[in-house]
């Protein structure tokens, strides 16, 4: 499965439910969705709490049985690449990232690049 921003951070809270998915490939999203709920989304009659079961925050070993490819732009003005490198380094951090791929494009805003696309066909080509 793969995703390209809500499409990713979609991909992601799906990863956490379905352990049949094989791998995910996560383009500029994030899977924290309490925090961009309040940044990208703020509405303040939203019940955040209704999110806790797909944010990413508690479920990061079911991320890292299987392989994901987490992609960013460091200059992506849509979502914040804080997010990315947030994941990547709980994952890291909790001894978590053997599956991991973190591929950083340098000055790319909030786009898929070819770069973006031949990372992820690669991806799919060794673990599909």
């Amino acid at each position: 499965m793969a995703g390209a921003s809500m499409g990713g951070m979609t991909a992601l809270g799906i990863m956490t439910h379905h352990p049949e998915l094989n791998s995910v490939a996560c383009l500029m999203g994030s899977g924290y969705f309490r925090s961009l709920s309040q940044t990208l989304f703020p509405s303040p009659d939203f019940d955040v709490d209704s999110l806790n079961e797909w944010d990413v925050s508690h479920q990061l070993a079911s991320l890292a049985r299987r392989p994901l490819l987490l992609w960013h732009g460091d200059a992506d003005d849509v979502v914040p690449p804080e997010e990315t490198f947030r994941l990547e380094q709980a994952l890291r951090q909790g001894d978590l990232a053997a599956r991991l791929t973190c591929v950083w494009q340098k000055g790319v805003r909030h786009r898929i690049t070819p770069e973006a696309l031949a990372t992820t066909v690669a991806f799919f080509q060794q673990h599909l």
